[in-house]
C-alpha cells in the first residue's frame, strides 16, 4: 500500500468535514469519539490503491531502410479518468535507463480500468515528436499507424514532412502490475499496422542434388507479405506476396509445403515433400511472385503458441540425365509482439 498526500483548499476541506460530518455522528453515536475517528481512518486508507509503474517500453525498430532518427528517450502522454491523477496531467515514460524525464512518471493505480492513457510525443535525443492525431492507448495495436513529424519548440511548429510511421500498445488494459508498454516504429506505415499483427518475417535456403544437377539458386523477398490475426493470433487474411529472384541457377517448378523440413533437409525429404505437393511452372528467365493467398495461411493458429513456418520447394530437373535437384526456401512468420 503507497501512501499519498494531498493539498486541501480550506474551501475542500469545508466541504469534506460537511460530507464527512452525518457520518462522524453516527459512529460517534455507536462507537466514542475515538472509535469514530479510528474507523474512518481505516475506510480512508483502504482506498488509497496501489499505484504500479510500467517496468520497461519495449521498443521494436522495424524500419525498411535506416531512419538516422537517434536514441529514443522517452514516451509522454496525458491523463484522463485516472485516480489520483487530473485530466490533462502529463506523463512521461522512460525508453532503457533515460531518467531526464519532462514530466512525472507514467504511474497508474493497479486495476483502474476505467484511466486512459494518450501518446502525444516521442522524445528522440531531444527533439520531440508528435503524432498527427493522439494515440489512445489500449492492449491492442492501433489498426493502422500513425505518422509522426518533428516538433519546434522555438516556432511551436510541426514539420510537414512524416519522420516516421509508428504505434503503441499496453500489455495490459487493467493496468496489472508490471504492465508495460510497446512501441513499433518504421518506415513503411504497413509494417506499423495493427491489422498485419507486426509480424516479423525471415527466409532461410537449404538445398540438396541426387547427382551432378546444381540445386536452384533463387533468393526471396517476403517484405511485402501481410498477415492479419484476430486476438487469439488465428491467422484471418493475408496479402502481398514472396517474390523469387533467380542467380546462376534457375528452376523449372516449385510447390509449397507446411512441415518441418529442418535446417538440412535430405534430397529423399525434398523429393518427397515436392512430389507430394501441387507444382507451379516456373517460366524461363521469369521470377515468380508467390501470393500470400497461396501459402495456405489463413485460419492457421499456430502463432499463438510459436512461429508458422512454409517451404517453397523449387526443383531443377535435367531435361537429358532426369537427375533432380532442390532448393527449399522457408519464410518463417514470427509471432505479433
Amino acid at each position: 500500500m503507497t501512501r499519498q498526500l494531498f493539498e486541501t483548499t480550506p474551501e475542500q476541506s469545508t466541504r469534506s468535514q460537511r460530507r464527512m460530518s452525518p457520518i462522524r455522528s453516527l459512529l460517534n453515536h455507536l462507537l466514542g469519539q475515538r472509535g469514530a475517528r479510528f474507523v474512518v481512518g481505516l475506510g480512508l486508507a483502504a482506498a488509497c490503491g496501489q499505484a504500479v509503474r510500467p517496468p520497461e517500453v519495449a521498443v521494436f525498430d522495424r524500419s525498411r531502410s535506416n531512419l538516422s532518427l537517434g536514441t529514443l528517450n522517452e514516451i509522454n502522454g496525458t491523463y484522463t479518468g485516472c485516480i489520483h491523477h487530473t485530466d490533462g496531467d502529463a506523463w512521461s515514460a522512460p525508453i532503457g535507463s533515460f531518467s531526464s524525464l519532462d514530466n512525472a512518471a507514467l504511474s497508474v493505480v493497479e486495476g483502474d480500468s476505467g484511466c486512459q492513457l494518450t501518446v502525444t510525443s516521442v522524445l528522440i535525443d531531444t527533439d520531440s515528436y508528435v503524432p498527427v492525431t493522439p494515440i489512445d492507448l489500449s492492449d491492442s495495436y492501433l489498426m493502422a499507424g500513425v505518422a509522426f513529424k518533428h516538433y519546434d519548440a522555438m516556432t511551436m511548429m510541426t514539420s510537414s514532412a512524416v519522420a516516421f510511421f509508428g504505434n503503441l500498445k499496453l500489455s495490459s488494459a487493467s493496468y496489472a502490475y508490471g504492465f508495460s508498454l510497446s512501441l513499433v516504429y518504421s518506415d513503411d506505415p504497413r509494417l506499423t499496422s495493427g491489422g498485419n499483427s507486426n509480424s516479423n518475417y525471415r527466409t532461410t535456403s537449404a538445398t540438396a542434388s541426387d547427382g551432378q544437377a546444381s540445386p536452384p539458386d533463387y533468393t526471396a523477398d517476403s517484405t511485402g507479405l501481410q498477415v492479419q490475426t484476430d486476438a487469439a493470433k488465428k491467422i484471418t487474411a493475408v496479402s502481398g506476396t514472396v517474390d523469387l529472384t533467380h542467380h546462376s541457377v534457375q528452376g523449372q517448378a516449385y510447390v509449397i509445403d507446411s512441415t518441418n523440413l529442418g535446417a538440412t533437409p535430405s534430397f529423399d525429404t525434398l523429393n518427397t515433400r515436392f512430389n507430394a505437393g501441387m507444382s507451379v511452372a516456373i517460366t524461363t528467365d521469369s521470377d515468380p511472385s508467390i501470393a500470400a493467398s497461396a501459402l495456405g495461411l489463413v485460419d492457421d493458429t499456430g502463432l499463438a503458441t510459436g512461429n508458422v513456418k512454409r517451404n517453397i520447394i523449387i526443383r531443377n530437373l535435367d531435361p537429358n540425365s532426369g537427375v533432380k535437384a532442390y532448393q527449399a526456401i522457408t519464410v518463417t512468420i514470427i509471432p505479433p509482439t
